[in-house]
């Protein structure tokens, strides 16, 4: 593959050539959010549960993902080795080119991001490393770091900030359908983020 004068080939049997030229760039950067959106992530969070995410995702929910699950949306600093254990467990859980545990690691960080609290998750990140997971899952988790996040994500967190409500339903049914249950599980991912937020504002740790 070769990248030259926006034309993008791809060698293999047959050499395929794509103008990038052609394509409208989309900026996918995170949209701000900071201390004064409290109602949004709570009207968020209303939707959110509405709708049976669990039905759906790709890891069993038993009691070991349970006590993981509530390590991450429970913890008040996100510092402590409850954190570490969880985030141990998600990473590379599942099968596919995104295991649903990387979906709903890179669900919780973005966030976490979006929120501009996502330091000490990010170091937790870095601690346990991407050996145990795919290429792919490193990528998405890479680029949420670098607050860059898929074009449904950005619909719905600006949806959510204009609070309109039916769009946010719309990018919601969208980010579902991505993949077999990555869009369950990073949309999962996403509600313990909101909910992990919610605590911190609640115990002034935000």
């Amino acid at each position: 593959m070769t990248y030259q004068n926006q034309i993008l080939r791809l060698y293999g049997r047959e050499i395929i050539t794509l103008n990038l030229s052609q394509f409208e760039e989309i900026d996918l950067s995170l949209p701000s959010c900071n201390t004064s959106c409290h109602d949004i992530i709570e009207a968020l969070l209303l939707v959110f549960r509405g709708k049976e995410f669990y039905k759906h995702i790709g890891i069993l929910k038993d009691d070991k993902f349970q006590r993981h699950a509530d390590a991450l949306r429970q913890s008040r600093t996100l510092q402590d080795g409850q954190t570490l254990e969880a985030v141990r467990y998600f990473v590379g859980r599942g099968a596919g080119l995104t295991p649903s545990g990387d979906d709903l690691l890179t669900g919780f960080l973005i966030a976490l991001k979006w929120y501009a609290c996502s330091e000490a998750f990010e170091f937790i990140l870095y601690q346990v490393g991407f050996h145990q997971t795919t290429a792919v899952s490193e990528a998405y988790l890479h680029a949420a770091m670098n607050g860059y996040i898929s074009y449904p994500v950005k619909g719905m967190l600006e949806a959510s900030m204009s609070r309109d409500v039916d769009q946010i339903k719309f990018w919601i049914d969208q980010i579902s359908a991505l993949g077999h249950t990555s869009g369950y599980d990073l949309l999962l991912g996403i509600k313990y983020g909101l909910e992990h937020i919610q605590r911190r504002i609640k115990h002034g740790t935000s």
